[in-house]
């Protein structure tokens, strides 16, 4: 089907408001509030200060990285008016910044990444909509039988029907991000669950957006940087990399912090 993206959403008092810009800024007030609301369940570990200071800091290096990969993976050279944000980086830059102040604050590093575990797959859900209203980012062609859930990009004038891979990944993260909300209302443990037992829901969220951004790759259109060369037969883009280094990452926080705090 055709589609009439919408880069600019409107216009206010003559300035043109973009959509990439409006999302964003949407993204970062759900997975603010959001972060804020669990974290009431530990109030004694972390307290509201912790809480806006470690994602000011964690936002401001997930930005930084998310410009840094843009710039040195990708080669994307916008200038710092309008920069390139590739989100891999974005999330190396939040995670390390994030521990640099927890550490710091002494608040417990994996109490936190599971308390964020939530409202970045929100973040994420609500951002990829800017990133597909911006036209700026697009899969590969659909095949004809499929064609009625294609998308036709303008920005490419090719007129050819192509995935629409970031409303998939935006679906896809908001389903994961529900899913772990309701795993841990049925926790035998409740609220305990992250309070006591931390890294289950951390590393839930990083398999689960591990597989989402490795399969989402497979579709996806746009320049991605250098692949990354295996084999003969194999090789990655940098993201399904990344992805790989992560879901094992998930799988060690899943296999190993149970058993520690139980």
């Amino acid at each position: 089907m055709g589609c009439s993206l919408k880069p600019v959403l409107f216009h206010w008092l003559g300035i043109a408001i973009p959509a990439w810009h409006v999302c964003f800024l949407a993204a970062s007030l759900a997975a603010f509030f959001c972060f804020r609301a669990l974290s009431a369940r530990c109030r004694s570990k972390i307290g509201d200060h912790d809480v806006a200071l470690i994602f000011c800091v964690a936002y401001s290096g997930a930005i930084f990285g998310a410009m840094a990969w843009a710039w040195f993976v990708e080669g994307a050279r916008n200038g710092l008016s309008h920069p390139a944000l590739g989100s891999s980086g974005g999330f190396i830059g939040g995670i390390c910044c994030g521990l640099v102040l927890t550490c710091w604050r002494g608040v417990p590093a994996l109490l936190v990444a599971d308390l964020v575990a939530v409202p970045l797959l929100i973040g994420f859900s609500v951002g990829r909509i800017g990133c597909f209203l911006n036209g700026d980012d697009y899969g590969i062609p659909i095949s004809s039988v499929f064609q009625f859930a294609g998308v036709i990009f303008p920005s490419l004038g090719d007129g050819v029907s192509r995935h629409p891979v970031q409303l998939y990944e935006s679906v896809a993260c908001l389903f994961a991000a529900v899913a772990i909300l309701r795993i841990q209302q049925v926790s035998p443990l409740n609220d305990r669950t992250i309070c006591q037992h931390p890294g289950r829901s951390s590393g839930i969220a990083i398999v689960c957006y591990a597989l989402i951004r490795y399969s989402t790759e497979g579709v996806r259109g746009d320049w991605r940087g250098p692949p990354i060369i295996l084999s003969q037969y194999v090789s990655l883009t940098p993201p399904r990399a990344l992805a790989l280094l992560f879901l094992v990452l998930g799988a060690l926080l899943l296999a190993g912090p149970r058993r520690i705090h139980e």
